[in-house]
């Protein structure tokens, strides 16, 4: 225990140990300072469970103070330690507003007992929360987004295989890997590559999707390998991108 710090610092302390914090464990409020390479992260905690922050840097390519999710550490691959920050291991971070990061590895952390800055820059950055859709509104599009796919499927591809293809796309639990997986087997289907996208698909879960939250599996905005991983297996497929064609 540390007799100079408050009762929230000190529980934070002893939540993580020298090298890593779990955001998800801390309370709004909570402040850190984040060093990585060259750059200077400071995060204060919004709403944990949401591994929500508000965060503000030198980084002159980030300007502002704004509201991130920080999904965790990672370290190059599609590994990562959800809501983690981990020295050696690199901070992935997406803004709410859009917008995603990935740090070089964090060198150093400390934890700071500015209850009134912390103050400041959650205010500012709340100021500046994208409006987002509602719950019956989630609820109505996701029932949309269902039905296009539905659509789709049933026009473009022949019958024998559309159970599959229902089954695939039904293990990524995110529209936007939704979206792509069809895009995927639409384009292949269109230049006679189907059986083997199916069996790159299939490979490509096992070897790299099925680890990943379902969440957030496959995404490519989640992080920058999700996104290099997918435009590998259009060129192993060697068909054009839907933008391409």
């Amino acid at each position: 225990m540390h007799p100079n710090l408050s009762p929230e610092l000190n529980a934070a302390i002893q939540a993580g140990d020298e090298n890593r914090i779990d955001i998800k464990t801390q309370q709004r409020g909570m402040m850190f300072d984040v060093v990585t390479g060259h750059t200077k992260y400071t995060i204060v905690v919004v709403d944990p469970e949401k591994q929500e922050i508000a965060m503000v840097t030198d980084n002159p390519e980030i300007p502002g103070t704004d509201l991130w999710c920080l999904m965790g550490a990672g370290w190059g691959g599609s590994m990562m330690k959800i809501g983690f920050i981990v020295v050696g291991a690199q901070m992935r971070m997406r803004r709410l507003s859009g917008g995603l990061i990935e740090t070089s590895p964090v060198k150093s952390f400390s934890l700071r007992d500015e209850p009134e800055e912390a103050k400041r820059i959650i205010d500012k950055a709340e100021s500046r929360r994208p409006q987002f859709m509602t719950e019956e509104e989630e609820r109505e599009y996701d029932a949309q987004f269902a039905e296009a796919i539905e659509r789709i499927i049933a026009k473009e591809f022949p019958v024998d295989k559309q159970e599959w293809i229902r089954e695939m796309i039904g293990r990524f639990g995110n529209t936007s890997t939704k979206g792509v997986v069809l895009g995927v087997l639409s384009q292949a289907q269109k230049y006679g590559r189907f059986d083997k996208a199916q069996q790159l698909l299939e490979r490509d879960w096992k070897r790299h999707w099925y680890y990943q939250p379902p969440q957030v599996a496959g995404d490519p905005e989640f992080m920058p390998l999700n996104a290099h991983r997918w435009d590998a297996l259009y060129r192993e497929l060697d068909i054009p991108l839907p933008s391409q064609d």
